[in-house]
């Protein structure tokens, strides 16, 4: 028997499967810059890193995704790298995700990214086909699809951070 969690999305009542709820929670502590991932890690080039925090949010999440936790760690402010390192023990093996930068909004020197696409977690040991989450709003409010970031002046980047 599968145990049904329940939760409010957009006011409607939505039942999943604890393993699903399990994926939202892993996603939404990324999302709030307690995790955050994708399938294949990408490099940011150093002129898009500077101005835009979108392919630094992109990019953590991708290396999160696929496991790279030391190039995820790149990506973090690093008063928050030890956070990383508990995430890290929560992610599953095989987990895939097919993101892109829906929007970014910057105030001073903080900026929340707002990610498009759809992110996966299958365990065989758990399920039989894979659980996946989806947003196509590039302005969601939901916690799961945004990343925190900060703009690091002594090094001139933006880094994620763990906080909402």
């Amino acid at each position: 028997m599968t145990e049904m969690v329940s939760w409010r999305m957009n006011d409607r009542l939505r039942f999943r499967s604890a393993s699903t709820v399990r994926l939202l929670l892993a996603v939404t502590l990324v999302a709030m810059g307690f995790l955050v991932g994708c399938s294949s890690p990408s490099e940011v080039p150093e002129e898009e890193s500077n101005g835009d925090p979108g392919p630094v949010a992109l990019a953590y999440v991708n290396a999160f995704m696929a496991g790279d936790f030391q190039a995820a760690r790149e990506y973090v402010l690093e008063a928050d790298q030890g956070v990383l390192d508990v995430l890290a023990l929560s992610q599953t093996n095989e987990t895939t995700a097919d993101l892109s930068v829906g929007s970014a909004t910057i105030v001073d020197d903080r900026a929340v990214v707002i990610l498009l696409g759809t992110m996966c977690r299958f365990d065989p040991s758990e399920m039989e086909t894979p659980d996946c989450i989806e947003n196509s709003d590039p302005h969601s409010e939901l916690p799961e699809w945004s990343v925190n970031l900060v703009w690091e002046a002594a090094h001139g980047n933006w880094k994620v951070v763990f906080y909402s």
